[in-house]
């Protein structure tokens, strides 16, 4: 192949990737371990840079916003908050969900960290924060199979996270810790917030212990590297406060930095789930009158209206929507 001839390819293999990202979604970064996408794509590289979730992302849940697909999408893209999921639009959300996962677990690559500890923690005595929320928030017949989905799940994800210990400047990440939410792992089919639906999804309900985390996070003045807010209020969670975390895997993260050492204990006991963060006797989290650092949460995406309750099939009324459950 002669230079000019070598050129020619070159320039149009870039400009082929250059348009599979942009209709991904999976633009390359300006971070660490990134540089090999720009050099890749050249003076062009930038221009696609930060398409993933930014940190502290509240305006709008970024499972949807990013993807243009939530509470129905036309054929022309548009969002429409009266519209109702459709078959395209959902088959577009999943096309999109792939390039982000994509990217993230790109990103991850360059990134990595070595991960978290388990301790025997007999020293951290002091609890530090804690969260103590109902494993049952819906009483309905109906919801029942998908309760009890709910609390199996997170009873599987408690028990893998209790004991974590995080070291001073070290960076907790929810899904560096649990790992994807499958079958073979033992999760079964719970509910799942999905384009302004709450939908059967196997590991759903796990957005409860990531809300748990977040909120003990920011009690014990935890630097928030990554947080995303709900779209919509799920009955009995944590978004109307706004001191809620949602987690998709492994795009969509809740990240925090510990500002001391932590031990995180995690545990589904007397039909609640506790989240405590324990810290050693003598340290500043452990004084009573210890002050900690205001962060900002902001309560409700700002492109929903405030409070915006999510929906099953059997609270949103609609009959043609082609999610419709018997």
């Amino acid at each position: 192949m002669d230079g000019a001839r070598a050129k020619r390819f070159t320039t149009t293999s870039v400009s082929r990737f250059q348009r599979v990202c942009v209709c991904l979604h999976v633009g390359p970064r300006r971070d660490a371990g990134s540089a090999l996408f720009a050099t890749a794509l050249g003076a062009n590289g930038p221009a696609l840079a930060g398409r993933g979730p930014a940190p502290h992302q509240s305006a709008v849940d970024f499972k949807e916003q990013a993807m243009g697909t939530w509470e129905g999408t036309g054929s022309d893209g548009r969002v429409s908050q009266e519209g109702e999921p459709t078959r395209l639009s959902s088959v577009i959300f999943r096309f999109r969900v792939a390039g982000h996962q994509l990217r993230r677990t790109v990103r991850d690559v360059f990134d990595r960290t070595a991960p978290l500890l388990r301790a025997n923690g007999s020293e951290y005595t002091v609890v530090a924060g804690e969260s103590r929320t109902p494993l049952w928030s819906d009483d309905r017949a109906v919801e029942a199979a998908y309760q009890r989905g709910k609390v199996h799940n997170l009873r599987i994800a408690a028990e893998v996270l209790d004991r974590i210990l995080i070291l001073p400047g070290r960076v907790f990440s929810f899904w560096g810790h649990i790992g994807r939410a499958s079958k073979s792992r033992g999760y079964v089919e719970g509910r799942m917030l999905q384009q302004g639906c709450l939908i059967p999804a196997v590991g759903g309900g796990l957005c409860q212990l990531s809300n748990a985390l977040y909120d003990v996070a920011l009690q014990t003045g935890c630097e928030i590297v990554e947080r995303h807010a709900h779209s919509r209020v799920v009955p009995g969670s944590a978004a109307a406060e706004g001191r809620d975390a949602t987690v998709a895997w492994n795009y969509v993260d809740l990240r925090f930095r510990a500002p001391q050492a932590i031990l995180i204990r995690t545990r589904a006991v007397d039909e609640h789930l506790v989240v405590s963060f324990c810290v050693r006797a003598g340290t500043q989290l452990a004084t009573p009158r210890r002050q900690v650092r205001e962060l900002s949460v902001r309560n409700h995406p700002a492109s929903t209206p405030p409070y915006l309750p999510a929906s099953t099939c059997g609270t949103c009324g609609r009959t043609s929507c082609f999610r419709k459950e018997n």
